[in-house]
């Protein structure tokens, strides 16, 4: 027992050390008193040492900027900083801009390799957000398939599950892994020379 009128700051209780954190939040960027690991483990922990106190510690308001987001549907924008965006899975548009003036509600089309069935030449004209979630392969805003050449691109003889059965398709080694049961092959290899009732990981 410590007599009294001291201070916790005074006295040592055997618990581990604390000091002031700077912490990225959803209000901002603020000051907690945590432990050195606590304050590592946070969003965009800054840790001030052992004994430090908020008391003396001015956490830097994180620069902000209009946050593109392309879920299903409509895109929309929001206000964050670069590391929330992130987070997010958003397209930081830069400090200091505003959603009033950013291009997220424009169709950001563009050529998109990928391997879709029925679409032998590996390119489509679509949104980034739609490119991704086909899992392809995205040629920048404004480019068209003839920009592009998707087919060069490595490709090879991937066993993949589907229709009943295991067959194959040759795809680049990403689609490959991307889809169903997919064993890739190696670049080169045709289909021709695989019979994917012998993979050998199955």
């Amino acid at each position: 027992f410590s007599p009294w009128n001291t201070l916790c700051a005074d006295v040592d209780c055997g618990g581990p050390a604390t000091g002031a954190c700077c912490v990225d939040g959803v209000a901002g960027r603020t000051c907690v008193e945590l432990t050195r690991e606590e304050c590592d483990a946070a969003t965009g922990g800054v840790y001030f040492g052992d004994g430090s106190s908020c008391d003396n510690v001015v956490c830097d308001t994180p620069a902000t900027g209009a946050c593109c987001r392309f879920s299903p549907g409509l895109p929309t924008c929001s206000i964050t900083t670069q590391l929330e965006c992130e987070q997010f899975g958003g397209a930081y548009q830069g400090d200091g801009t505003n959603c009033a003036d950013n291009g997220c509600f424009l169709p950001l089309i563009g050529a998109c390799c990928t391997d879709l069935p029925g679409n032998p030449i590996g390119c489509v004209e679509v949104p980034l957000a739609l490119c991704q979630q086909i899992g392809g392969t995205f040629q920048g805003a404004g480019t068209t398939c003839t920009d592009v050449n998707c087919n060069s691109q490595p490709r090879g003889a991937c066993c993949v599950d589907g229709f009943g059965g295991r067959f194959c398709v040759e795809l680049t080694r990403e689609a490959c892994d991307a889809a169903t049961g997919g064993v890739y092959f190696g670049d080169g290899t045709s289909c021709n020379n695989v019979n994917c009732g012998d993979d050998p990981t199955r």
